[in-house]
This record gives structure tokens, C-alpha cells and sequence, in this order.
């Protein structure tokens, strides 16, 4: 049986790459909001219902100390990127499409045999009359 000894550092470079991919679009401060809203939700409809519990949580005017880490926080690395960039390069950004284009294969043109129907009258009845006819 052979073991392969260069998967696993294969698989530990992957989810560096892919972590450090997550922080360079500052996706850390999306988790770290996500959490934040969770955890007003459940503090707020703890007291108040659920609807005002999610009013509150999403109108901006009740903000946490978690949130108000993240406005900082994305502040700083958004005005660290705008005084870091250099004109002659370009930041990557995500682009999502509005529309989606699909576009259907060319038709063809199906050909089928010829179908020859020919009916030729019997010269002889049936052996025997309509079902009906005999009850």
C-alpha cells in the first residue's frame, strides 16, 4: 500500500492560500459582523420580540462595542489600501455579473426516413362479424 507523504502539506498550503485570499478581501471583517449581528439578535429578542429585536439590530442606530470594532477596523484597512496603492497597479476586486447569458446550441436540422403507408382492402370479410353483432 503506498501512502502519499505530500498530500497533507499539499492540503495545509491550500487552506493558507485560501486564508490568506479571505484577509486580503477583508473578508475577516464580514465574520467577525456576522457574529456581532448574531449576537444582538439574541440579546435583543431576549428582551423585546423578535421583529423589534431585528429592528434594532439592523436600523444602525443600536450599534455594539463588536460593531463599532468592525467600522474601525475596516476603516482603518480601507484608508491603508487608499494611501498604500500606487496608481501604476490595480487592487483585484470580485465582480459578480447582473445577468447570466446563456446561450443554447445551434440548432440542427433532423432528418427522418420517409414513412410509406399503404393500405390494401381485403378481398375476403372477417371470419366472423362485428363482436356486437354476434351477443
Amino acid at each position: 500500500m503506498q501512502t502519499s507523504s505530500h498530500s497533507l502539506p499539499g492540503k495545509v498550503i491550500r487552506w493558507i492560500i485560501l486564508g490568506m485570499m479571505c484577509l486580503s478581501l477583508g473578508l475577516q471583517w464580514a465574520v467577525i459582523q456576522g457574529i456581532a449581528w448574531t449576537s444582538m439578535l439574541v440579546s435583543y429578542s431576549q428582551s423585546d420580540g423578535l421583529f423589534q429585536a431585528v429592528t434594532k439590530t439592523f436600523d444602525g442606530q443600536h450599534p455594539c462595542p463588536l460593531c463599532e470594532a468592525v467600522e474601525e477596523g475596516g476603516r482603518k484597512t480601507r484608508g491603508k489600501d487608499a494611501e498604500g496603492a500606487k496608481p501604476s497597479l490595480k487592487k483585484f476586486e470580485a465582480v459578480v455579473a447582473d445577468t447570466l447569458r446563456i446561450v443554447p446550441p445551434a440548432a440542427r436540422r433532423m432528418t427522418y426516413p420517409n414513412l410509406i403507408q399503404k393500405a390494401e382492402a381485403g378481398k375476403h370479410p372477417p371470419p366472423e362479424g362485428p363482436p356486437r353483432a354476434r351477443a
